[in-house]
């Protein structure tokens, strides 16, 4: 296990490259700003605290967000509570004769736990995935430099993909993950009228091992982890891009 995360860090590190990425029409798009207060794991609260009390998130608005003074978010060594407010777009994309599902996660602020999250899309089960599909996290540290690493392991359910991965814990000053799936028709002879991309964003707010990270299923209703490791995350409304017309 720690060989398998000791090579997904050297890719992480690799210096930043660039992926093509065809032109496509944004043809629908959801964008959720969110605040989450987490208690933070090495305190007393945390030990006492039920999981539902743990994190807690709440959409804010973008002028909100956009207010946010981030030299003010900055937690001291023996913080008890973070805030962390992020920002969280899906987009069904139309691509010629196909269509592509996005998800992309902003950060607002650096978050102080850095361990295995997760980033996935629900979608409706007249669409199935295709064999095309990226995740990419990007990073800049404060010397100005930035690297992308596509480190992951996907998980698939039946009407979703999520990808789990590992945060970088160097000092960071941006941070960001996105996830896009091509999809193509479940049924080639069908006229699909309605088409949904569920983003959604699953944060450790504890150390969780990334085996334990995996224990969830994806599909429109997003990503739920088993109730044995659910405390560990905080929990993010989706982000539902949804489109109607005929395909």
């Amino acid at each position: 296990m720690q060989l398998k995360k000791l090579l997904w860090l050297f890719v992480l590190i690799m210096p930043l490259f660039v992926f093509a990425e065809e032109d496509g029409k944004v043809v629908a798009r959801d964008v959720k700003y969110l605040k989450t207060v987490s208690v933070l794991n090495n305190s007393e609260v945390a030990m006492m605290a039920t999981p539902e009390l743990a994190s807690f998130t709440t959409e804010i608005t973008e002028e909100e967000y956009n207010a946010v003074n981030v030299d003010d978010l900055v937690a001291e060594p023996n913080s008890v509570v973070q805030t962390n407010y992020k920002r969280l777009e899906s987009q069904i994309i139309q691509m010629y004769s196909y269509y592509r599902y996005r998800v992309d996660l902003t950060w607002k602020n650096m978050p102080a736990t850095r361990s295995a999250d997760v980033i996935g899309i629900g979608y409706y089960a007249s669409v199935k995935a295709s064999n095309s599909y990226i995740f990419m996290q990007n990073y800049c540290l404060p010397s100005g430099t930035c690297y992308q690493g596509a480190g992951y392991t996907k998980v698939s359910g039946n009407n979703g993909i999520a990808a789990v991965f590992y945060l970088p814990t160097e000092e960071i000053v941006s941070l960001s993950e996105y996830l896009y799936i091509d999809m193509d028709k479940t049924n080639s002879n069908t006229t699909i009228v309605e088409q949904v991309a569920v983003g959604d964003y699953a944060h450790a707010t504890k150390s969780v091992s990334f085996s334990d990270a995996k224990n969830f299923i994806i599909n429109v209703g997003g990503i739920t982890h088993d109730v044995s490791v659910r405390s560990y995350f905080d929990t993010t409304p989706e982000a539902v891009a949804g489109w109607s017309g005929e395909w």
